[in-house]
């Protein structure tokens, strides 16, 4: 059996890698009716908790959307059978009261019992099972779906016990868990994806109570919750897509969390009385998406002639302050799989220029950056600078501006770009799979054409030796480096700014669960 011991919040790069993966090939026991979500409540109830979002929600169907603010809301209505732990942000039983990796490339999860959905249906292993063969269903079309392409069977083994019968070892399927909903079966089953998408029904610790899409999201307390009641008796979470907005509003005393502060906007919240900065090391990179199918993003020198062009340390230096951590591909130091050896590109707008010349644009050309603004932080403002720094090599480029909805659509279409603004936080797996596989080929979030990466990474999934897998994917970040698909920038922090009334801090995993937040 593999345990493991707490961690302070201030986690560092090191302990996040530490604790970050599945929990190998194990078994790991949850202890009934304690855990990360069943703080005990101090201090009082909150009768109204409001958290503003960064970019639109579009849809509340864990299988319609990879957005991250969707994410969060969703871990408000609906149980996963893996957490990660408030404290140490290691992988932990929750739904599932224990799990371990039992051999024949299976995956076995015994589930708590006595759990009611919503709407009254019982959580059991039929519902598991209903659940990923919905995330895996072609006629649903789920954007998740590849991420889990590796279960060829979900099996029921008896009341409270699943199977998860993999093509391979899959040993980072635990790492995916916490992000994966357990969904009611018979609601699910008899309504539309029009009606799921707005009426959304989980067993969490909190229930709908009005979404409106890309507007609002109000949500109230659970009083029948299997775990502890939240401290919390209702959530209103508004769109504030202008960060300027969402920091004057919680300096008002209007917030309480207020997500993705500019830096500029620190030293002001921290000194106002009754707010502070919560900010933590997270997975989120930030990189500039170059779409193959449309010219001239199809020519490898171009693609490494943008990537020359552009002061990624500037960018870094100017919107985070230095806080970033310059990228030389895909996976950030906190990532299970990243190669310290690779080199970021440097700045180097004559090579950017030579390169262009190679390619047939002496001259440059004429391009369009699409961006949604909420999703990375101070994004008009790094759009433009990247915009300026392209201009510099003959590089014109429009910018256009997307809503979280159309961009991501857009993307997942392949139809984004030619140039694209991304940041991707890997599922909050810390794993190179969930970059990799989503972010390259046939990925869900791919728009460009690289199979020897994916053939790397199902050589990943198919050994659970993490040495081996390491190697594996330094291989496959070397490629990924020569072949520029991105315009590598950097790793950003994960930034709030929040009320000090409250005890709810900044986590590596983006997320923001409320249940075990008490008031102080």
């Amino acid at each position: 059996m593999t345990t493991y011991s707490k961690l302070p919040l201030t986690t560092s790069r090191r302990e996040i890698l530490k604790y970050a993966g599945a929990a190998g090939i194990a078994s790991v026991v949850g202890v009934p009716g304690l855990g990360t979500r069943t703080a005990l409540a101090q201090g009082g109830d909150f009768d109204e908790f409001f958290v503003a979002m960064w970019s639109g929600m579009p849809n509340l169907d864990p299988e319609q959307n990879t957005i991250r603010t969707c994410l969060i809301a969703q871990n408000w209505l609906f149980d996963p059978l893996i957490w990660r732990n408030n404290d140490s942000n290691e992988l932990e039983p929750y739904l599932a009261e224990e799990y371990s990796f039992v051999g024949n490339n299976t995956w076995r999860f015994r589930i708590r019992q006595g759990v009611r959905f919503h709407n009254g249906e019982k959580l059991d292993a039929h519902a598991v099972k209903f659940s990923m063969d919905r995330r895996l269903s072609e006629d649903v079309g789920s954007p998740n779906a590849k991420s889990f392409s590796d279960i060829i069977e979900t099996k029921v083994v008896d009341e409270y016990t699943v199977d998860f019968v993999c093509s391979s070892p899959f040993p980072m399927l635990p790492a995916y868990m916490p992000t994966f909903s357990i969904m009611a079966p018979q609601y699910y089953s008899e309504n539309s994806m029009q009606h799921l998408a707005l009426n959304p029904v989980g067993s969490g610790p909190f229930r709908l109570v009005e979404f409106k899409p890309d507007d609002i999201l109000r949500v109230e307390r659970n009083d029948d919750y299997w775990g502890q009641t939240p401290a919390i008796k209702r959530v209103t979470a508004p769109i504030v897509e202008e960060d300027a907005t969402r920091v004057a509003s919680l300096l008002a005393g209007d917030l309480h969390i207020s997500p993705r502060p500019v830096m500029e906007d620190f030293d002001r919240i921290n000194a106002t009385e009754g707010t502070m900065v919560s900010t933590s090391i997270g997975n989120r990179i930030v990189v500039a998406g170059l779409n193959y199918d449309l010219e001239p993003m199809n020519d490898k020198r171009v693609r490494q002639a943008l990537n020359y062009a552009v002061d990624t340390a500037t960018l870094n230096d100017v919107y985070l302050r230095g806080t970033g951590e310059l990228l030389a591909g895909l996976l950030p130091s906190t990532v299970v799989g990243h190669d310290p050896a690779l080199e970021p590109y440097p700045y180097d707008p004559e090579m950017a220029k030579s390169l262009l010349r190679d390619a047939g644009y002496p001259d440059g050309f004429e391009t369009t950056i699409e961006v949604n603004p909420g999703w990375l932080i101070a994004g008009t403002e790094v759009t433009q600078a990247l915009q300026n720094f392209l201009k510099q090599v003959g590089i014109e480029a429009a910018l256009q501006i997307r809503d979280a909805g159309t961009l991501s659509s857009r993307i997942t279409s392949r139809k984004a770009g030619p140039i694209y603004m991304l940041s991707w936080g890997g599922n909050s797996t810390f794993d190179a799979d969930s970059y990799l596989e989503v972010l390259l080929d046939e990925g869900a979030w791919s728009c460009n054409t690289m199979p020897e990466v994916r053939e790397l990474v199902q050589a990943g999934r198919a050994t659970a030796d993490q040495a081996e897998r390491e190697e594996i994917y330094k291989q496959a970040s070397q490629i990924v480096r020569e072949e520029a698909p991105y315009l590598f920038m950097y790793l950003q922090p994960n930034t709030y700014g929040i009320a000090t009334n409250h005890n709810w801090r900044a986590r590596p995993d983006e997320m923001i669960p409320l249940w075990h937040v008490n008031r102080v």
